[in-house]
C-alpha cells in the first residue's frame, strides 16, 4: 500500500486501510466477489472493496464503479513482487475512479509546456488529467461526503494505520506522505514517527525562539544602535578634546603674561651670550663647579711657595 501511495500522492489521492477481512474461496472472480459482499451486513464504512487474490495474474475491476454497489476489483497478490503488485493495485483502480484504455483524441493540456501531458502507466496520454476530473465528478470523494478524509487524525472505527499515505491515522505520530515527497524534517516518512520526541519538542521549540530573539537583537544591535551609539561616543569625545585644547591654550596664555622679574627661571645659557671667566660654570653630574682661570690659580701658588721658603 506505501508503494501504491506513491503512484497517486501527487495526485493528492490518500489511500487508507479501512479493514481486512479473510474471504475464504478458490478462484473467486469478480461477480462472486459482488455476491460475497452483499451477504456482508457489518461492513465498515468505506470507499472501495479489493480482493487480494494470491497468486493471480492480473486484476479486474468494474470500470467507473466508484460511490456505487460496483466499487469492486481485484488484484493479484505475489509476496515476492512488491513493485509488479502495487502496478496492478493501482491500474485496477484506476479503472474503477473511470479511467478507460480509448484513446482520445485532441488531448490538450494547459500546463504543459512540450505539448505533452501525464499519464499513468498502462494507459493513454491525459490520463492522468482525466483521472483528477473525474475524481471531483465522484460524491462519495467530495469535501462534503462524510467519508472524505483530509490530512487529519482519521477517527474511523478499525481503520488500519498506512505509513506513507498523508494522512495521520490512529498510532501513528505523523504522517508526511511517501518518503521522497516528504518535506517535514521532524518527521522519520518510514516509521510514521517524530524524529524526536514530544518532550524534546516542547523544550526545543522555546529554546528555538530565544535564539531567534536573540539573534534579531544582535542585528538591531549592529545595524541600528551600534552606529547611532558610536556616533554620539565620537561627539562626546570631540568635545571633550576641544575642552581640552582649550584649556592648554588659556594655560599657555597664562604663562606669557607672568613677570620673569618677579618669577625668576635659572635658564641654561647659550654660547651666543658672552659669561665672564670667573662665573663659567661646567655641569657635571648636576653638580656645578666654579672654574677659575688657571692663571689666578698659579699666582697664587707661586706666593705660597715664596712665603714658605723664606729662611727664618
Amino acid at each position: 500500500m506505501h508503494t501504491v501511495n506513491q503512484y497517486f500522492y501527487p495526485l493528492n489521492i490518500r489511500l487508507s486501510i479501512i479493514d481486512i477481512l479473510p474471504v475464504k474461496g478458490t478462484n473467486m472472480g469478480l461477480d462472486d466477489f459482488t455476491a460475497w459482499r452483499k451477504e456482508q451486513r457489518n461492513l465498515i464504512e468505506h470507499d472501495i472493496t479489493v480482493l487480494l487474490r494470491h497468486n493471480y495474474e492480473g486484476g479486474i475491476a468494474y470500470s467507473n464503479g466508484i460511490c456505487s454497489k460496483n466499487s469492486l476489483m481485484i488484484s493479484g497478490f505475489f509476496p515476492e513482487a512488491t513493485m509488479n503488485n502495487a502496478w496492478v493495485f493501482m491500474h485496477q483502480l484506476a479503472h474503477v475512479i473511470g479511467l478507460t484504455h480509448q484513446k482520445k483524441s485532441k488531448c490538450k493540456c494547459k500546463l504543459a509546456q512540450d505539448g505533452k501531458c501525464l499519464k499513468l502507466r498502462g494507459f493513454e496520454e491525459c490520463s492522468v488529467q482525466d483521472m483528477v476530473d473525474r475524481l471531483s465528478n465522484h460524491t462519495c470523494l467530495s469535501p462534503q461526503s462524510p467519508s472524505y478524509s483530509t490530512n487529519v487524525l482519521v477517527p474511523k472505527r478499525g481503520s488500519l494505520p498506512v505509513c506513507g499515505n498523508g494522512l495521520q491515522e490512529e498510532e501513528e505520530e505523523c504522517d508526511c506522505g511517501p518518503e521522497r515527497f516528504c518535506d517535514n524534517i521532524l518527521c522519520d516518512a518510514v516509521k510514521c514517527r517524530f524524529v524526536l520526541q514530544k518532550a524534546y519538542l516542547a523544550h526545543l521549540i522555546p529554546m528555538g525562539f530565544a535564539v531567534l530573539a536573540f539573534l534579531i537583537v544582535l542585528v538591531l544591535w549592529k545595524f541600528l544602535f551600534f552606529p547611532a551609539f558610536a556616533s554620539l561616543f565620537r561627539s562626546f569625545a570631540s568635545l571633550g578634546k576641544a575642552e581640552e585644547e582649550g584649556q592648554n591654550r588659556e594655560h599657555n596664555e597664562n604663562l606669557n603674561d607672568v613677570d620673569v622679574e618677579q618669577a625668576p627661571v635659572r635658564m641654561r645659557p647659550t654660547t651666543d651670550v658672552p659669561i665672564p671667566a670667573e662665573n663659567r660654570r661646567t655641569r657635571f653630574s648636576d653638580i656645578y663647579v666654579t672654574m677659575r682661570p688657571i692663571s689666578r690659580f698659579w699666582e697664587k701658588f707661586q706666593k705660597q711657595k715664596e712665603g714658605s721658603a723664606a729662611p727664618i
